[in-house]
This record gives structure tokens, C-alpha cells and sequence, in this order.
């Protein structure tokens, strides 16, 4: 769970500490009263894409910190693990920031990472519900992934999901060994064409010289017939 966010120059926001409660966390307020800036905030330290224009307005620099308490959720292990990142215990700290010149950083535990991994290690470690805004619980791989949980089948997942990997990859090499085996097998068939071919034609040896020669004597037959005459 989200145990508290660090806002700073990001849109409207100067400087904001913002702590969270266990379980569902709400918040309401008037149009305007900044509800939505919160919201990108936390959208960006899931994985969302950054621009410019999120900086506060006479700042360069745009830095958002979260810290997840993840002593329930022991799968985020397995994320960072997947990732090649460091694991934490009991706590995942991320920072982004996004700088005026394009610059975005992205930090995982310390650790500099990339966007894909951010979104990688933190699916569905925050579910953002607002109106008519489409909810992780209605996703079928999320339902899935909730009743794995429940019954403590993360591990046999993984190991699963590693074999069907390597099940699809030796598929893979199976139909190149195949494919290759057919092209050995027409290349066969087109050189036993080939020699039947040549030795159909009866050809003798120095036949390619009595060709020859009678070619050129062919191609002048015009001209000696002239000369004949």
C-alpha cells in the first residue's frame, strides 16, 4: 500500500507530504481544489508517461516520492527479483523526476530504472477508482491474480509460467529444426532433377567444345552464305 507521497513542483503544487491510511483511501473537495494533480502524481509513480508540462511554473525540476509499505504484499519480491532489482523486506521507495529539458529519472530502492520496469514492478499495487474510470477488479488476468493470491499459489505461478516459457520456446526450435528439414528435402529433390537431367541429355565428353565452335559457325552462316554466292 501507498504509506505516503512527496509532491514537489509538480503543476499547482509548491510542496505537499501527503499520508495515506491503510485500505481505501478517499478523497473529495471542490472542482479546482487539486484532487486530479494528486491523482497524475500517483499515475507517475505507477508507471505513467511524464512531460514538461507537469512542472510548476518557474521551476525546472518536477519530483514525486512514494513509499509502499509491501510486508503483505510478498510478490512485489518476485517483481523486483524479474527485474533485476535489489529486494526490500518490508518497504518500496520510488522517486520520478521530470526535469524541463526532457531529463526524467526514475528510481526503484535507490536504484535507477526504466519506465517499463516501474510499470512491471507496480501493476496493480494501487488501484485509482474514479467516475466512470475503468477498475483493475473487473480485469480477468486481475481476478486471476487475486484468487492466486488467496490461495498462496504465487510461487507455483512463477515456476509454472517459467515452464510454459520454456514448453513454447522448445515449440519454437521445433518448428525451425522442421522448416529447416524441409528445405534440406527440397534442395535434395531440385539436385536429383538436376542430375537426372544431365544425365538425360547424353552429353559426351568435350561435347561443350563441338557446342561451341558449332555456335560460332551458326552465328556466321548468314555471312558465308553471302560470300558464297
Amino acid at each position: 500500500m501507498l504509506r505516503r507521497m512527496t509532491i514537489r513542483a509538480f503543476a499547482l503544487i509548491d510542496q505537499a507530504e501527503i499520508p495515506f491510511g491503510n485500505g481505501l483511501n478517499v478523497m473529495s473537495g471542490e472542482t479546482g481544489a487539486g484532487k486530479s494533480i494528486v491523482l497524475s502524481a500517483i499515475s507517475l509513480l505507477l508507471g505513467g508517461r511524464a512531460s514538461s508540462d507537469v512542472i510548476r511554473s518557474g521551476c525546472d525540476e518536477a519530483v514525486v516520492t512514494g513509499e509502499f509499505d509491501i510486508d503483505s504484499s510478498p510478490w512485489i519480491q518476485d517483481r523486483l527479483r524479474a527485474v533485476g532489482l535489489d529486494e526490500s523486506p518490508r518497504e518500496l521507495l520510488i522517486k520520478r523526476s521530470v526535469h524541463r529539458n526532457g531529463k526524467n529519472r526514475i528510481y526503484i530502492n535507490g536504484e535507477s530504472a526504466t519506465l517499463s520496469m516501474l510499470a512491471q514492478v507496480t501493476d496493480g499495487l494501487v488501484d485509482l477508482c474514479g467516475q466512470h474510470e475503468h477498475q483493475s477488479l473487473f480485469k480477468p488476468e486481475t481476478q486471476m491474480d487475486l484468487i492466486d493470491r488467496f490461495a498462496r499459489l504465487d510461487r507455483m505461478c512463477s515456476e509454472t509460467q517459467q515452464k510454459i516459457t520454456e514448453w513454447k520456446s522448445a515449440l519454437a526450435e521445433r518448428d525451425k529444426l522442421r522448416a529447416r528439414e524441409l528445405d534440406r528435402e527440397r534442395e535434395k529433390e531440385f539436385i536429383t532433377f538436376q542430375i537426372q537431367e544431365i544425365a538425360s541429355a547424353g552429353l559426351a565428353q568435350g561435347e561443350d567444345e563441338r557446342l561451341a565452335e558449332e555456335k560460332k559457325r551458326l552465328q556466321s552462316v548468314e555471312q558465308r552464305l553471302s560470300l558464297a554466292q
